[in-house]
């Protein structure tokens, strides 16, 4: 964690005497004694009143909201108290959480990794045993992403479900707050506690419904073709997808391939929106409504306070809205968006859609230089991302190792079900066996 107040542990600190502290329990979030406290972490771009929320980025360097989140307003009526914020991607534009300027977040695993973005830190804070659950963000896969690289639980609610008044905004139509945590109980404990309209955020909703907790048989499984899968994941994860979908068929459900394009096309649509819409929500950080005002070098301050990666989709986003572009990428982008999302929710009617969540396991610190590479970590999660569907990372085995996990998706308002078909499918992982 960062630990902004001096009696705050650090984020390395916790994650050293945590895997000292091999029979660390935590607080159970069922809990008979109402007097409990249950610790949580937040991830450093969701506004909180008692520490500073910077985004891991030098231009929000010491700033502290006058407003906290309302998911964090509906989790202290359960009792639950935030212990810290955790670190993340700058401004969660990262699949890393290496772009941060207080510097990379460590995996508890093998400290020489990453532990995936954006919202690592709140992934490895859960995965260390700091905290029972943990809340996150979620663009193009910032929640799902780091949770397969830590092995624990990451959900993605449906886009408008959770309140995001008090999360800043780096790619509106598709930023959604998430949860991890390491069961699915607690996840969706988590979800009821937070979910249903705000009216601060008029893009949030309720739904009425409800849906038990219980494991749940999918009609349907949805798969994407598994010998496209040989060049885009790493064997050992194929190796054990096929064995899943193999299990799951001897269950008599009906199990159905795609084309991968769907994902192959899924990464440029969300890029191209994902940077319009951070041009469009980074201008705010002019120096004079946020960010440090330099008046010795009015026209550098900007370059100086954030990092490259944030610079990177800024320019990307201000080339693609730029007036008169003679290929209308951003409205190209926004019709095949249409139809993605028109198809997943179509599958999702008879089914859900079962992938991997990451192509490996986590690399290296400093590793992947090229951005297309970093990017490429998204392939399974971003079509979930432009549908506004939600999608869950189950943690399913260990390489060397190191977790991995496979990623469920559904329909929108499908949320409840597909926590519950994740219960089922959870019975084959190989991750508590």
């Amino acid at each position: 964690m960062l630990g902004y107040p001096n009696d705050f542990i650090s984020f390395s600190e916790s994650l050293s005497l945590a895997r000292e502290d091999k029979n660390n329990i935590f607080i159970s979030l069922v809990s008979e004694n109402k007097d409990d406290v249950i610790p949580f972490a937040v991830k450093d771009n969701i506004c909180t009143l008692t520490t500073p929320t910077t985004c891991a980025s030098k231009i929000l360097d010491g700033y502290i909201s006058p407003y906290e989140a309302t998911v964090l307003t509906r989790l202290k009526k359960y009792n639950c108290s935030e212990v810290g914020k955790t670190n993340l991607d700058e401004f969660a534009m990262g699949t890393s959480s290496e772009t941060s300027c207080y510097g990379p977040s460590l995996n508890p695993w093998d400290s020489k990794r990453v532990c995936g973005g954006s919202s690592g830190g709140s992934a490895a804070s859960v995965a260390a045993g700091i905290v029972p659950f943990a809340l996150g963000s979620d663009t193009g896969g910032s929640v799902r992403h780091p949770a397969s690289f830590c092995g624990v639980f990451g959900f993605r609610p449906t886009w408008g479900r959770v309140s995001r008044y008090g999360l800043i905004s780096m790619a509106s139509s598709m930023d959604v707050i998430g949860f991890f945590s390491k069961t699915l109980n607690e996840v969706r404990w988590v979800f009821d506690a937070v979910k249903g309209f705000d009216r601060n955020d008029s893009t949030s909703y309720n739904v009425k419904k409800n849906v038990v907790l219980k494991s749940e048989k999918p009609k349907k499984v949805f798969i994407p073709k598994l010998k496209d899968l040989k060049s885009i994941v790493e064997p050992y994860i194929l190796e054990d997808f096929e064995i899943l979908i193999k299990d799951i068929a001897k269950e008599n459900i009906d199990i159905q391939e795609i084309d991968c394009s769907i994902f192959e096309n899924s990464l440029p649509v969300y890029y191209l929106i994902c940077y319009a819409e951070v041009s469009s929500n980074l201008s705010r950080f002019d120096g004079i409504r946020f960010g440090p005002k330099n008046n010795n070098h009015p026209d550098f301050w900007r370059k100086e306070s954030l990092g490259r990666e944030v610079q990177r989709r800024i320019l990307m986003g201000c080339h693609v809205l730029s007036e008169g572009h003679k290929e209308g990428l951003y409205e190209k982008a926004v019709y095949l968006r249409k139809h993605l999302s028109s198809t997943l929710n179509s599958w999702s009617k008879d089914g859900l859609l079962l992938t991997p969540t990451t192509p490996s396991v986590a690399f290296e610190i400093n590793s992947k230089k090229d951005p297309i590479a970093m990017y490429r970590q998204d392939f399974f999660t971003t079509a979930p991302s432009l549908a506004g569907v939600p999608a869950i990372n189950i943690p399913w085995n260990k390489h060397k190792g190191l977790p991995y996990g496979f990623q469920v998706s559904s329909g929108v308002d499908m949320d409840e079900s597909l926590i519950n078909e994740a219960l089922w499918i959870n019975n084959f992982s190989k991750w508590t066996k």
